[in-house]
């Protein structure tokens, strides 16, 4: 069967559905809607491209598909977990043969973007997808779990503490060489921005964070450091190139890049409450990270005019936007935004 034909099959199996059933509407919308190639492909590589064998089979016959595409797709968008388990113990009542490895392929699925169980000293802060996953399957499918859980880990590398300390160290050298070109102002600075953002989007969900966490501490810790690029502007974590970093490093480049709907979920309902237990995690569908790049009734546009702080603010820009020898775009508010500034 070709790509063509795949799509034409899974549009006229999707019209068969119950048209008021939510999540139908929603991994319709998900899967053939303009502009969701990504999950398109993403669930293409799975029914027919991806090994062991049995995913070359994702549907049954007669018209009757089976939940599996359903319950990946759930699974990647970072879906209430209710929803996920309703749907995955619909699948296990009609004993659908495919769930114990579906369930095992959205649990390296859901590690990779990071989305697992958050906790303290204190306790769960909020279950995460593969927990909940690993937990299905070991309740379903005893006998054969431990088997699976092998599968899950050698999927999912775990570093040795000197890879993590050569790994970060590197990311914390690229970050300041990124700021150092950002405080300089001259023509490489465009370069050096771009070729961040080339490799920055290529790295791991996780690295991602990471790299996240270290701009927003150069930005607190380095932020004085940024001059005035004329007389009108406030320089420093309010002016024009602290604009630049916070937008377009930050933003634009890592934020707008990540790759995981559910590490997009955090930042839009700020980590500070969310860690400090102060706001719980509102787990929601945004099938094409619209909300999360251009918040409804806003005129905002992440990475051109804010960026998400640790409290889920939507920070916009204070200064003008001149002069600056990057890839910028002129923010548009002039109102002076919430920065990493330790004196504030």
């Amino acid at each position: 069967m070709t790509r063509p034909e795949y799509e034409d099959m899974m549009k006229s199996r999707v019209k068969k559905l119950e048209k008021s059933d939510t999540d139908t509407k929603l991994i319709d919308h998900a899967l053939f809607t303009n502009g969701l190639s990504d999950v398109r492909n993403l669930i293409y590589e799975y029914a027919f491209h991806a090994e062991p064998r049995w995913l070359k089979n994702t549907f049954t016959f007669f018209n009757n598909p089976s939940l599996q595409w359903k319950i990946l797709t759930l699974a990647y968008y970072a879906a209430p977990l209710d929803q996920v388990e309703a749907c995955i113990r619909k699948a296990y009542a009609k004993k659908e043969a495919h769930l114990p490895d579906t369930l095992m392929q959205a649990a390296i699925q859901a590690i990779q973007m990071g989305d697992m169980t958050l906790s303290d000293e204190k306790g769960i802060i909020c279950e995460g997808m593969a927990n909940r996953l690993i937990l299905l399957d070991q309740t379903f499918y005893p006998d054969t779990f431990p088997e699976r859980l092998e599968k899950i880990r050698s999927a999912v590398p775990i570093e040795n503490e000197k890879q993590k300390q050569d790994r970060e160290q590197f990311n914390q050298e690229i970050i300041t060489q990124v700021f150092n070109a950002i405080k300089k102002n001259d023509n490489n600075t465009i370069f050096t921005i771009e070729a961040f953002g080339n490799w920055a989007k290529e790295t791991t969900v996780i690295n991602q964070i990471h790299l996240i966490y270290l701009a927003t501490k150069e930005l607190a810790e380095r932020g004085s450091e940024l001059p005035k690029i004329d007389e009108q502007d406030l320089g420093g974590w309010y002016g024009t190139l602290g604009n630049q970093f916070c937008h377009g490093v930050i933003g634009r480049e890592l934020q707008k890049n990540l790759r995981s709907p559910w590490i997009q979920q955090l930042f839009s309902d700020g980590i500070f409450y969310i860690f400090n237990r102060i706001k719980a995690v509102a787990r929601y569908i945004d099938t094409d990270s619209s909300s999360f790049c251009a918040p409804p009734g806003t005129s905002l546009s992440l990475g051109n005019n804010f960026y998400y702080d640790i409290y889920g603010s939507r920070c916009p820009g204070a200064g003008q936007g001149r002069d600056v020898r990057g890839v910028w775009c002129e923010p548009s508010l002039q109102n002076a935004s919430r920065r990493a500034d330790p004196a504030r």
